[in-house]
């Protein structure tokens, strides 16, 4: 598909491609105390460290280009092949394998391109609420305004960019073939000589189309197309439930940022609001989020980075059940008194039962609890989710980095989460509500009460003198809590030719 796209675009001929600008290889092995890896070993590493496995052993070789110019065009390419031995899982694979064009403000990607989407400004965030760097990429077409452009008549004060995209999710999952679609946008306010510019974009994710487990085939048409473009309900060939709702899995988040440049740092304030229906399109008091402050310095200092991070999951629109399924004999009210709508249920759908995931990796935040993880912990566990188990978390995250030398850079992060599982683990089930039935032992949840975690990692990378052309990574993991206690260690180098 990739390769018939790129066969009608205006590339150059093999006389006029030039070279890439920047060609390296790397090696990187890991090894870890218990049989899996610690967090911030695999957690935003784009895949490339197997989780699940004691050992990994991972060899990378990329070529990317820059821009050039060809006509009215610019062009650009990029190949970037992974091969990775694990005691599960090893694969050999493209990593990234794209063709880009520009053209005044648009751009057109095609391929494997990493990317993420939502603004945490800093390599220490814990990830993107929309889709973070936690797993390998996703292949897909992506037509985008990348760069703050000006509104008309605005004098450059409304400034917007955005993207439309279409993905292929592959195979390798519960409903296979099924479709990615994405689109963005966002709108920045202040002149570029102001020291405050502040931003607000909306996010929409949607998994469509695709083969059931059974076997049905998912409406996948150009009509079906435009009711998940639109969030729209299905026709009569589609589930009963995106009939009555919206086709296929939608979701996605709010996404707001402020920018402050003073004389030697420059301030990030951010927050991301994520949504699973409509009911959450509209703001609460109790608001579930991600929330971050990160301050960096314009000098390569011993403390050059600092960022914090609160994220809040608990509330998705409340423990109401989502639609009037059933009445219960211990509650005077209907629904228990709470409002339908609730229990979004993050990241997990009942039709695209790997829910937001990419080969077993979360794409948005890399700090809820995934059934492959938690399995690994706990290999008797009662689940109720098919993809991630806990949702429902209250953490903070912080980290540091500087420059020890200008050859020797450093970076720490602290992580801590309370997990409190899902709605249907607590309630006893699927539109059950037993978490308000006073003969209903709430122990038996592994998540009551909740499960508490830390994560820690430092990390350094560093070249010598005589050896300028190879960065050498050391990282040393450690997690403790009610999950895991685990420790590990990776290596890495990267020669640049």
């Amino acid at each position: 598909m990739f390769l018939c796209v790129l066969g009608l675009l205006p590339i150059p001929s093999l006389a006029q491609w030039h070279s890439p600008d920047s060609i390296s290889a790397g090696l990187y092995t890991s090894v870890s105390k218990k049989e899996y890896q610690p967090f911030w070993l695999a957690a935003n590493r784009q895949g490339f460290i197997e989780e699940f496995s004691q050992g990994n052993a991972v060899f990378r070789m990329q070529a990317h280009s820059s821009f050039q110019s060809y006509n009215i065009f610019e062009y650009a390419y990029g190949i970037d092949v992974a091969a990775r031995a694990a005691e599960v899982n090893s694969d050999l694979y493209f990593h990234q394998l794209y063709g880009s064009l520009k053209a005044s403000i648009f751009q057109l990607d095609a391929g494997w391109k990493y990317y993420t989407v939502g603004e945490p400004p800093s390599k220490l965030s814990s990830g993107s609420m929309g889709i973070s760097n936690n797993s390998r990429t996703i292949p897909r077409i992506n037509l985008s305004i990348p760069k703050f452009t000006p509104v008309p008549l605005t004098y450059s004060f409304i400034q917007f960019k955005g993207n439309l995209a279409h993905g292929w999710l592959g195979n390798d999952r519960s409903t296979k073939g099924a479709y990615l679609h994405e689109k963005t946008f966002y709108l920045q306010g202040g002149f570029d000589y102001w020291p405050v510019q502040g931003y607000a974009g909306m996010v929409h994710f949607a998994q469509w189309g695709g083969t059931m487990p059974d076997g049905e085939e998912l409406p996948s048409g150009f009509e079906d197309f435009t009711s998940v473009f639109f969030g729209s309900g299905g026709g009569s060939d589609a589930p009963d439930g995106e009939q009555v709702n919206a086709l296929g899995n939608h979701l996605g988040i709010w996404d707001f940022g402020m920018e402050i440049e003073l004389k030697n740092i420059t301030l990030n304030l951010y927050y991301q609001h994520p949504f699973e229906d409509k009911s959450q399109l509209r703001f609460s008091r109790e608001e579930d989020g991600l929330y971050g402050i990160n301050v960096e310095s314009k000098k390569q200092n011993i403390l050059s980075g600092f960022l914090w991070e609160f994220i809040y999951t608990k509330a998705q629109t409340g423990p109401g059940l989502s639609d009037p399924v059933a009445n219960f004999p211990y509650c005077e009210e209907e629904n228990c008194g709470y409002p339908y709508g609730g229990r979004d249920n993050y990241y997990n759908n009942y039709i695209y039962e790997d829910g937001w995931t990419n080969q077993n990796r979360t794409l948005g935040t890399p700090l809820f609890l995934s059934v492959a993880q938690l399995k690994s912990y706990f290999p008797d566990a009662k689940v109720y989710n098919t993809a991630i188990e806990s949702n429902r978390i209250v953490g903070h995250h912080m980290g540091l980095e500087g420059y020890i030398s200008p050859r020797f850079k450093y970076r720490a992060l602290v992580t801590y989460v309370r997990h409190y599982g899902n709605y249907h683990g607590i309630n006893g089930g699927y539109g059950q509500f037993n978490s308000k039935n006073p003969e209903y032992d709430k122990t038996q949840y592994l998540f009551y009460p909740a499960l508490e975690q830390w994560n820690f990692l430092v990390e350094t990378e560093y070249s010598f003198p005589r050896l300028s052309n190879i960065h050498f990574i050391t990282s040393l993991a450690y997690d403790n809590g009610d999950l895991n206690q685990n420790l590990g260690l990776l290596l890495g180098a990267t020669y640049h030719f």
